[in-house]
Order: C-alpha cells, then structure tokens, then sequence
C-alpha cells in the first residue's frame, strides 16, 4: 500500500473533521473506494471515535434506481432517512464524504427524475442541511480517484496510468508526499487563508468589479457587516474542522440583487 494513501487518511480525520475523542463518525463513501474508507475508520478509531457509521454508495445501483424505480419515488423521502439525519446532526457527531463519481453515471436518465429526488431530499432533510450549513457540526469532502473519472481526465493514458495520473494530483493538491507531514503543513495553510482573509476584511471594500479581455464587465455589491473566510471554520462547539479538502478558497456573500454588468 502506498503510504501517502494512509497520510491522506490521517490528514482527512485530523485535520479535515478534527474528530474528538467520543465523538460518532458518519462516513460516507462510494463501494469502489473501500480501501480508503477503512483506513479512515481505522484512523478515526485512533483518534478516539466513540462509532463509525459507514454509509455505502454505488453508482450503478443509483443508476438502475433513476432508470427503473417507480415514478413516485423520486417525489419522496422515506421517514426513517429525514429520522437518521436529524438525530445524528442534534448529537456531537461528524460527518466525513469520500466523493468519488463516475460523471457519466446518470447519463441518459430522465433529468426530471433527478430534479424530483432533489427537490425531495431537500426539503425533506432541510433542517439537516440548515445545521450543515451553519457547522452546527463538523463535516468534510475529500475525493479519491475512480477509473472512470481517472479516464475523464486522462483519456489518452491505460487505465493504469489514468488512476496512477489522478491519484498523484490529488496527493500533491493535498501537499501529502509521503513524510508524513501533511497534517502540519495544513495547518500552516489554513493558518495563511485566514490570514489573507483578514487583510481583504480590513480594505472595507463595498464592491467588487470583475474584467477580462473575453468581455466581462460585472460589479456586485458587498452587504453590511460582511466578512471574508477561508480555510478551517469552527463548529457550535468552538472545534475547528475543514469542509472541503483540499481547498485554496477565500470568499464572501454578495449583497442580494446587487450584481449589474455582463
């Protein structure tokens, strides 16, 4: 096993989640990465997790859903889903997603279909997504390569090339090289986002105003009291976690109906 594999586990619970000693991990992951998830729970298991709650994805099981299942489904979300969901986000638990999608998985499904389902699912689980949204909990996405998406990017490699190709992108974005050190050097990272993030709050800026030479000419106003973030963001408990790994992001909110140009 390559080591950096193990390096990029440790860094997603330490640093990603910052998972607490007690605290129940939910871990989402599609089957094809199963590997990854289990040196995930292995490494959470050593940092302390009282559970993980493993969450198996497929994408060709989601694809025969879409194109088989009875219409009605997709307008619905069974009550024992929005049930899980509400309990976990009201306990101090975690959640980490292991993304990793075929791009093409629902191509040639009925786009309705999907609409229908999201529309469902979000209402449905509203109250879940509006605690995600304000890290009432602590929750992170980090990816690993399938083959299929391996291929997207690298059609013109074997298929052993593509995966080698895409998983050496992901380490070096993730500032994983094998030393071990990768947790560190993230911490130096988000360390600098906020940094940054701090010297855009103290321009008081009002506006912004975008250009380039293919036409682009658009200004969007900024809110009263706005703040740029960037980085790790803390949990209601004051623990720090990072969303998305990896991540160079430094952003705000525009003030609403403010936007004007092309």
């Amino acid at each position: 096993m390559d080591k950096r594999l193990k390096e990029y586990a440790r860094l997603a619970v330490r640093q990603g989640n910052n998972l607490q000693k007690g605290q129940t991990l939910l871990l989402r992951a599609p089957v094809e990465c199963a590997e990854f998830a289990r040196l995930i729970a292995e490494e959470a298991y050593a940092a302390g997790a009282g559970e993980v709650i493993t969450d198996w994805s497929d994408d060709a099981m989601t694809r025969l859903k879409y194109l088989h299942a009875e219409d009605k489904v997709f307008d619905t979300v069974r009550p024992w889903i929005k049930e899980r969901y509400d309990t976990l986000a009201d306990e101090d638990f975690a959640l980490m997603t292991v993304y990793a999608e075929d791009p093409e998985a629902l191509k040639g499904v009925d786009p309705d279909r999907i609409r229908r389902a999201s529309a469902a699912s979000g209402n449905a689980l509203k109250d879940y997504y509006d605690k995600m949204m304000r890290s009432d909990f602590s929750w992170c996405v980090v990816s690993v390569p399938v083959l299929s998406w391996a291929k997207k990017v690298f059609p013109e490699k074997s298929d052993k090339e593509a995966m080698g190709a895409l998983w050496d992108a992901i380490y070096e974005t993730l500032r994983i090289d094998g030393s071990g050190s990768a947790v560190e050097k993230w911490a130096e990272h988000t360390a600098r986002l906020h940094e940054n993030a701090e010297k855009l709050n103290a321009l008081e800026l009002v506006s912004l105003h975008y250009e380039n030479s293919l036409g682009t000419d658009f200004t969007v106003g900024l809110p009263e009291g706005y703040r740029f973030l960037g980085g790790a963001e803390k949990n209601r408990k004051g623990n720090e976690f990072i969303a998305n790994m990896p991540t160079e992001e430094i952003f705000t909110a525009p003030a609403k109906y403010s936007g004007n140009g092309v």
